[in-house]
């Protein structure tokens, strides 16, 4: 009697090679055996269904550029606004500053050079001899000067000058009239630092200011 094979043989639908019919990959090229693993053509529908998802992500990456430079714009902006915001506190506080040592008598000691004004108001026309210390340092003195700036009322003598921190600061006017009284200042950037009060024929008033 003839024998009969065992097992039966199919090819693979790829490559060609004969191939056992239990066999899931043909050993050569890979390719799946059986019904309905064979190569078939993508379908419309798959190929929309990449396209689709090639957009998305096209869109996707394009949505993140967009969203990044959003941030980014708005971080500037937020940076400029407290940079602002920190330059505006900063002169505000500084104006108060100002304020207060002008209230108190007191110029900004961080400067480096003054503007003074030595002052001495009186009656109008009124006399007087002044020693004062000058923009040397050195001292000068004054005969007859004279109160002849008219303030309302009264007169005012004025010297104005300019001087270096750590300047010593010195003014002393003697009346020479026989009555009258008479105010002597020291003024610095505008704020009066020292003053002092005089009356009677003769009568002597000094101020003096360390910087």
């Amino acid at each position: 009697m003839q024998s009969q094979s065992t097992s039966a043989t199919e090819y693979c639908p790829k490559c060609g090679l004969k191939i056992a019919s239990w066999a899931k990959f043909c050993p050569r090229c890979g390719q799946p055996i059986g019904s309905g693993t064979s190569d078939l053509p993508v379908s419309s529908t798959q190929q929309s269904s990449r396209q689709v998802k090639a957009k998305l992500g096209i869109y996707g990456w394009s949505a993140r550029i967009v969203i990044i430079g959003f941030l980014l714009v708005a971080s500037n902006m937020v940076k400029t606004m407290m940079t602002d915001s920190m330059q505006a506190e900063k002169e505000t506080k500084a104006t108060i500053d100002i304020v207060k040592r002008a209230e108190q008598g007191i110029p900004d000691p961080d400067k480096s050079s003054y503007s003074v004004q030595y002052e001495i108001k009186s009656a109008l026309n009124q006399k007087f001899s002044v020693t004062y210390s000058n923009e040397g340092g050195g001292t000068s003195q004054l005969n007859g000067v004279s109160a002849d700036v008219p303030v309302g009322q009264d007169g005012v003598w004025r010297m104005k000058l300019t001087v270096p921190k750590g300047s010593s600061l010195y003014i002393s006017a003697q009346n020479q009239e026989d009555s009258g009284v008479f105010l002597v200042s020291i003024y610095v950037d505008g704020i009066a630092v020292k003053q002092s009060l005089s009356d009677g024929a003769y009568a002597i008033a000094t101020c003096s200011y360390q910087l």
